[in-house]
């Protein structure tokens, strides 16, 4: 069954845009902080109803043959770091299979 990727341009988020990705093993929320420099709050999955300051770095594909820096999109694996105690860590989610993203009315 071939399903229709979904793209979202990462430099037409705005402030509080909320996105919303559906993975394989489990569901994410991005909320945008400040887009340029894509911070923004990531919860859900194994991170739980916890809140984590996160950094949205790109999406690389299953065989981690491809990276992009500019789009997350469905059939790649959403990158980022975030902050723990003592380091910063990479933090991978198993493949996006939805996306989709709620628009605030801060964010028009």
């Amino acid at each position: 069954m071939n399903v229709t990727e979904k793209e979202i341009a990462f430099d037409r988020l705005r402030r509080a845009d909320t996105i919303c990705m559906q993975t394989t093993r489990s569901n994410y929320q991005f909320s945008v902080i400040d887009p340029s420099i894509r911070k923004g709050l990531l919860s859900g999955g194994s991170l739980g109803d916890d809140t984590i300051e996160a950094f949205w770095t790109g999406m690389v594909s299953e065989d981690n043959g491809d990276f992009d820096e500019d789009k997350l999109k469905t059939g790649a694996r959403a990158v980022f770091f975030v902050e723990s105690r003592a380091c910063i860590r990479r933090f991978i989610t198993s493949t996006v299979t939805d996306l989709d993203v709620a628009r605030t009315a801060e964010s028009h």
